[in-house]
């Protein structure tokens, strides 16, 4: 599952690095609006998706279909990448 994670929140890092605008030289959360709701839109689809993908994984080991719902939600909140909500400047020269 931590292999499945890491590339999930890899595939979030490379979707927010091709928003990046042409005309820009530092991006980061706070630029607009925008950017603010594209970020926080990327954190949901990667949460969603980390949320089935262990819920996909959860069915070998538990037989009972709420229980992997449980599983899946929680995993995928908790693991979720929060971190690309932290304001960092990324500058490209």
């Amino acid at each position: 599952m931590w292999a499945i994670g890491l590339l999930v929140d890899l595939a979030g890092m490379i979707a927010l690095l091709l928003t990046v605008g042409s005309g820009q030289n530092s991006y980061t959360i706070w630029n607009d609006p925008i950017t603010y709701l594209g970020f926080l839109v990327i954190v949901i689809v990667c949460r969603f998706l980390l949320g089935w993908a262990n819920f996909s994984v959860s069915k070998k080991y538990v037989f009972e279909r709420r229980v992997r719902w449980s599983i899946g939600l929680s995993m995928g909140i908790l693991t979720a990448p929060w971190t690309f909500l932290i304001p960092t400047s990324m500058v490209f020269h």
